[in-house]
């Protein structure tokens, strides 16, 4: 991984991919029925529980903190720190590599303006368009 442009490619390839996995995953969790619940699916389950709490009069009304408190990144983390703050182990520290947020965007914009479909399906997991998009992106930073 310390190929820059390979990295790089890996991520903007699979990226989208492992993320709309993890969606449909969450959802089918999300949707699926239990039987031990009358066949009742968990949001479901969930909506019917705010119900019942709302007609006992213990449910406050109240969602809980704002969205912009919710998205700090250590937000729900109790004295564990910032993630991203904790100490690599020396042993560890040179084989890291982080994609900077920068970097992403110009790949993805590279391959916008070469019209080439990071998301299209090749019948191999993904592997032959990461393969061709390393050649393209090598052409493209060579061509600079």
């Amino acid at each position: 991984m310390t190929n820059n442009m390979q990295r790089l490619c890996l991520y903007v390839v699979f990226q989208p991919q492992i993320q709309d996995s993890l969606r449909r995953t969450a959802d089918a969790w999300n949707h699926h029925r239990l039987q031990t619940e009358h066949q009742k699916t968990l949001l479901a389950l969930y909506e019917l529980s705010r119900e019942y709490a709302k007609t006992r009069g213990y449910w406050t009304g109240d969602p809980g903190d704002d969205i912009q408190t919710a998205q700090h990144p250590s937000y729900g983390l109790e004295d564990e720190g910032v993630p991203g703050d904790h100490q690599v182990p020396e042993e560890d520290s040179g084989n890291i590599q982080v994609n900077e947020d920068e970097d992403i965007t110009f790949v993805r914009e590279a391959f916008q303006k070469m019209d080439f479909d990071i998301t299209r399906d090749d019948n191999n997991w993904g592997i032959d368009v990461y393969c061709e998009a390393v050649l393209l992106f090598k052409a493209f930073v060579d061509a600079l």
